[in-house]
C-alpha cells in the first residue's frame, strides 16, 4: 500500500472553510496550535488517529488532503 504525502495548504483551506481557527481545531483535537500550524506548512503531517480525527472535524475524506498526483500526459 503506498502512502500519499499530507497537503499542508489543503488542510488550511478545509480548516478555514470549515470556519475554524488553528486554536480552535487544536483544541477540538485535543493538540498544541503549534502542531495545526505545522502540518499546515508542512514540516509535520498528521497520523493514524489524528489524520482521521482532522478529516472528520472537518469533514473532508482523506484523499481530499493528500498532495494531488501529476496526470499521466499522452507522449
Amino acid at each position: 500500500m503506498r502512502t500519499r504525502e499530507i497537503d499542508g495548504d489543503k488542510i488550511r483551506q478545509a480548516r478555514e472553510d470549515a470556519g475554524l481557527t488553528q486554536a480552535k481545531l487544536a483544541a477540538i483535537l485535543r493538540i498544541a496550535p503549534s502542531t495545526v500550524g505545522h502540518w499546515e506548512i508542512g514540516n509535520r503531517s498528521p497520523v493514524g488517529a489524528n489524520f482521521r480525527e482532522l478529516c472528520k472535524t472537518l469533514r473532508v475524506t482523506p484523499a481530499e488532503l493528500t498532495v494531488d498526483e501529476p496526470s499521466a500526459t499522452a507522449a
